[in-house]
């Protein structure tokens, strides 16, 4: 199998496939997950699925033992986990609400 193509089979299901094909697939498969517990993607995630930032990182919580291939990438998650409750703690992900903004036809 050439590079280019396992590349783009990789890409292909990294978000979908449920099984990894091998070693750099499962890499890539942690990474998508691991950008969730990020402090960007952590508030994004959550807001897309419409959750309380305190619920998704319950949620985040309690799946990520089964949720990734590699041991490294559940370290990281738990690190995350962690910086992500100080964030909470610290009212880090507040949402700030803004007035429409007028326009005026002049």
């Amino acid at each position: 199998e050439d590079l280019i193509g396992k590349i783009e089979l990789i890409i292909r299901g990294h978000d979908t496939g449920l099984e990894p094909i091998d070693i750099d697939d499962m890499i890539v498969k942690d990474a998508d997950k691991l950008f969730r517990f990020s402090r960007t993607g952590f508030p994004m995630h959550a807001e897309m699925f419409e959750l309380q930032h305190s619920r998704y990182l319950a949620y985040l919580s309690k799946v990520a033992e089964q949720w990734f291939f590699t041991d490294t990438a559940f370290k990281l998650a738990r690190e995350e986990i962690s910086k992500r409750q100080e964030d909470l703690a610290a009212n880090l992900f507040e949402t700030v609400r803004h007035a429409p903004i007028e326009t005026h036809g002049d």
